[in-house]
């Protein structure tokens, strides 16, 4: 298992859990497993807001798309992924000799999409000491209202979280952010 690499396979949109479990399923009965290290649907947990309600909730990073880390030298391997019901086929392939090979990911690509994202998909929010101050001026930079602008009105220090005050309609509204969704402001 030692010659992994990262695949992004494509899948039809909105179905990648489907193409997933059918992809777990498939390698299990070609048995097939030693040469799959994992297999990912990249997606982030946040919070969003519905009728005035507050809740977590799993968004896709990359529609359409599922990250395979497998050694591919096994050619009934790379048949199985890309024959998958739900699996469109390998992001990106080139020509050797008379037949088509995937062709992986960069280890750059890889990091930087998965700098967030930690087990079976769910992204880990930063929650690194920062020392703010009441009244600090901050800007979010993550989550459904980042660019807004805002200023810390209460510190969480247990939770690692910030009650930042932002105007939404020429109004102070008060909004819960862990530290890594804010950054001050210079």
């Amino acid at each position: 298992m030692n010659k992994a690499k990262w695949y992004a396979l494509k899948v039809i949109g909105g179905r990648e859990k489907k193409a997933l479990a059918a992809l777990q399923l498939a390698i299990e009965k070609e048995s097939l497993q030693s040469y799959v290290k994992e297999l990912l649907i990249p997606s982030e947990k946040l919070y969003k807001q519905v009728e005035g309600k507050r809740y977590l909730a799993e968004q896709t990073l990359l529609p359409g798309y599922i990250l395979v880390s497998a050694d591919l030298q096994n050619n009934n391997l790379q048949h199985v992924l890309s024959s998958t019901s739900g699996v469109l086929g390998f992001l990106g392939t080139q020509l050797r000799g008379k037949t088509r090979v995937p062709v992986p990911l960069r280890p750059g690509e890889v990091d930087k999409l998965l700098r967030n994202v930690g087990n079976k998909g769910n992204s880990k929010l930063d929650t690194t000491e920062r020392n703010f101050i009441l009244g600090e001026a901050v800007r979010i930079i993550y989550g459904p209202f980042k660019s807004l602008k805002g200023s810390v009105d209460k510190i969480l220090e247990e939770q690692k979280k910030l009650i930042v005050s932002v105007k939404i309609f020429k109004r102070d509204t008060p909004i819960e952010m862990s530290y890594g969704q804010v950054e001050r402001l210079k």
